[in-house]
């Protein structure tokens, strides 16, 4: 029962998916200097972003472009900011990162990012803006049912039912005679194969096949963005089941010829 018990917990903290707390990933310093250029944009000072831009993006053009994003700001000092999202790349030489913030006023919000490059030659934007928004950018991307198609729902059930089966066939598994090699049963039926990805608010879908996910599903929301769920192909499950149907008949089979009697 303790194995029952603690293979429940693991379906419970797997499938719980990951809405995760962005500020907990955000490296701190590069999230002070994204936090410094939104400060730049908001405070007008152009000139200055314009130091550390990217020599491509130096042009007339992009002084309008800053203009228009400083201008998505209001003049009074917001009430509240928190960072939104974050991607990052890091490569051999260079490090990519991209912070999305939340500006919040009285009666409006701004989302503002700040995309720069770091490498041995220093720190260069590649991008940054400003949008005014009307409504809470947190309620935009709302998990719910309303207008969503039947393939939705079947993801959905896809995303219960894959973890249900997976823990009830490592249960069985656990109980299970397969001899010596039944402890590598283990690994491959507590992972799904490939990965059928559904953005939840948009309708997207994205299939990733040499991808693998424990128990076979997964969702997250990261800061404002999309409900992201996530299945895999329970091969391993799939596969003891058939195995042990087969081993059920091949039972029966012999003890019909013995005689005897297979419960």
């Amino acid at each position: 029962m303790s194995v029952l018990r603690a293979l429940v917990l693991l379906v419970a903290l797997v499938v719980a998916g990951c809405r995760l707390d962005v500020e907990t990933i955000a490296p701190k310093e590069e999230l002070e200097i994204g936090r410094s250029f939104v400060e730049l944009l908001r405070q007008q000072e152009f000139e200055t972003i314009e130091q550390v831009l990217t020599p491509e993006l130096q042009t007339a053009e992009t002084r309008k472009q800053l203009e228009l994003a400083a201008a998505a700001f209001p003049l009074a000092e917001p009430q509240a900011t928190k960072l939104l999202d974050v991607t990052m790349q890091r490569l051999e030489k260079q490090a990519t990162y991209n912070f999305t913030f939340e500006y919040r006023y009285t009666d409006t919000w701004v989302v503002t990012r700040a995309a720069f490059r770091r490498d041995a030659d220093g720190i260069r934007i590649i991008g940054i803006s400003g949008h005014r928004l009307q409504v809470d950018p947190m309620t935009l991307n709302r998990f719910e049912f309303r207008g969503k198609s039947p393939l939705h729902f079947l993801m959905l059930l896809l995303l219960i039912g894959i973890p249900v089966l997976v823990v009830v066939t490592l249960v069985a598994a656990w109980r299970a005679r397969f001899g010596i090699g039944q402890w590598l049963w283990y690994p491959f039926i507590a992972i799904g194969f490939g990965t059928l990805r559904l953005n939840w608010n948009s309708g997207e879908w994205q299939f990733a096949p040499l991808s693998v996910s424990l128990l076979g599903a997964t969702y997250e929301k990261i800061g404002y963005g999309p409900w992201m769920l996530s299945v895999g192909v329970p091969v391993g499950a799939v596969l003891f089941w058939v195995r042990r149907a087969r081993r059920r008949r091949a039972a029966i089979v012999s003890a019909a010829q013995d005689g005897g009697s297979v419960t």
